[in-house]
């Protein structure tokens, strides 16, 4: 929620456990993790960060989007209640493996 706020000027009210991915030896040889979350109940105005160009799109446009090669998969998971768990490889930028848990 903090940085929901800091990085995009909305304050959450309420939100939901998405799932969480891991991506060993990411970057530097280290993993890393990304929590997901969604939420409908949410105020305040989107101001400019540093983070990149921040819009809403229509949910039909998503998938014209460019993103990484697995995020088609989180976006599945916004469809139902429970929580996911995958763990993603990639390799100069490129997607090795998906296993989702």
């Amino acid at each position: 929620m903090r940085e929901t706020y800091e990085e995009t000027g909305y304050r959450i009210h309420s939100a939901r456990f998405v799932g969480m991915v891991s991506f060993p030896g990411l970057y530097y040889g280290e993993d890393e993790l990304m929590f997901i979350y969604t939420s409908s109940h949410f105020s305040g105005e989107l101001h400019e960060t540093n983070e990149g160009e921040l819009h809403w799109v229509n949910d039909e446009e998503v998938g014209t989007l460019p993103t990484w090669e697995a995020d088609h998969h989180y976006l599945s998971w916004l469809n139902d209640d429970k929580a996911h768990e995958a763990k993603v490889v990639y390799q100069n930028d490129h997607l090795v493996s998906y296993e989702e848990h």
